[in-house]
């Protein structure tokens, strides 16, 4: 093993891929799944333009391209939903404080945990 793998690399590799294992098999596991539609709220929108950061590299400068943010909160049962896209955002930048139609999706797991996804129809 003197010109191959060394020893530490091989016990490393083993040693991360049982921690690898062990964490995706004690992830908790989706038991049930439903779906309906409701009213939800939009409460604020946002939009930050995309800009240009001019940065240096060693001896050298580039530039790097900060994308735009768009976004569109809305309220559900009291608990704020963040849903990103320039799509979402052009469609409901103009509907602040309306209801408006989404599909609620709640997952359950068997740790007796929930977790609500909000999509705005597009």
């Amino acid at each position: 093993m003197e010109d191959g793998i060394k020893w530490y690399h091989a016990l490393f590799i083993v040693i991360f891929t049982f921690t690898l294992g062990f964490l995706a098999a004690s992830a908790p596991k989706c038991i049930n799944e439903t779906e309906k539609t409701e009213l939800v709220v939009v409460e604020d929108v946002y939009y930050s333009p995309s800009y240009t950061v001019i940065v240096p590299i060693g001896k050298f400068l580039t530039t790097r391209v900060v994308p735009a943010e768009y976004w569109v909160y809305v309220t559900y049962k009291g608990e704020e939903y963040g849903l990103g896209g320039s799509v979402v955002y052009n469609l409901y930048k103009d509907k602040v404080g309306q209801k408006v139609t989404a599909t609620i999706i709640t997952h359950e797991y068997d740790n007796q945990t929930t977790k609500t996804e909000v999509i705005l129809p597009i």
